[in-house]
């Protein structure tokens, strides 16, 4: 868990999250103007990972979102 002890130190660098607490409620939504490009990054990290044979760096995160946004939507 070394690589995530400085996660938080970090975030509070970024002039928005600077009062950031774990836990902290409404976080998502601050961030979720940039959901979109998130995931297509994510979706070039794991293309370039699989040209090169490798799986790092890879992440099933995207598939996740997807899914709870499609779940959401059938709620609608």
């Amino acid at each position: 868990m070394a690589l995530f002890a400085d996660v938080e130190r970090k975030l509070k660098q970024i002039p928005e999250h600077v009062a950031y607490r774990k836990g902290e409620q409404g976080l998502f939504r601050c961030t979720l103007e940039k959901l979109e490009v998130a995931l297509a990054n994510a979706d070039r990290a794991n293309r370039e990972a699989t040209k090169n044979e490798t799986d790092n760096p890879t992440t099933q995160l995207p598939a996740l979102i997807r899914y709870l946004q499609e779940l959401a939507e059938r709620r609608l």
